[in-house]
């Protein structure tokens, strides 16, 4: 009787757990969950950070969640500088220069690796969180299908 109850709560605490599992996490790509897949990217990416990508950021941490990967850089600019490099700041300003770097990191990510471009399309995401010199928010954008 006692194995059986022990049965039975080890069955109800085990699809518990797997009905709390993100259900993009059942999603597969060469035999691994996008969850799966989405960790490793990660730590493999944090092996080169911080990363000087061009003259004004750098990247110097990601983050694995689920099926999101989260790439965290700063650039070389304060507000004052980057209103004067843009002419403003203002909400339009930003999305406009989001709208730009966002482009740029599509680019890269969907032409630089096919394991990138076929893990964002498997349902991965790859989300970059930019800032000030002073690492207050700046822009966030995120990569969530190649062409």
């Amino acid at each position: 009787m006692k194995f059986i109850v022990l049965i039975s709560l080890l069955t109800l605490l085990s699809s518990e757990a797997i009905a709390n599992e993100n259900p993009i996490c059942k999603k597969k790509l060469k035999g691994y969950s996008i969850c799966q897949l989405a960790k490793a990217n990660s730590e493999a990416m944090a092996a080169y950070l911080p990363n000087k990508i061009d003259d004004t950021t750098t990247l110097y941490a990601t983050v694995a969640k689920d099926n999101i990967v989260t790439v965290i850089g700063h650039t070389n600019y304060t507000k004052d500088t980057l209103k004067e490099e843009l002419g403003g700041n203002s909400p339009e300003d930003l999305m406009i220069l989001s709208n730009i770097m966002k482009g740029i990191a599509s680019k890269n990510v969907c032409n630089s690796s096919p394991s990138a471009k076929d893990f964002v399309n498997a349902g991965g995401v790859i989300v970059y969180r930019l800032g000030y010199m002073d690492k207050s928010p700046l822009v966030t954008y995120q990569v969530d299908k190649c062409n």
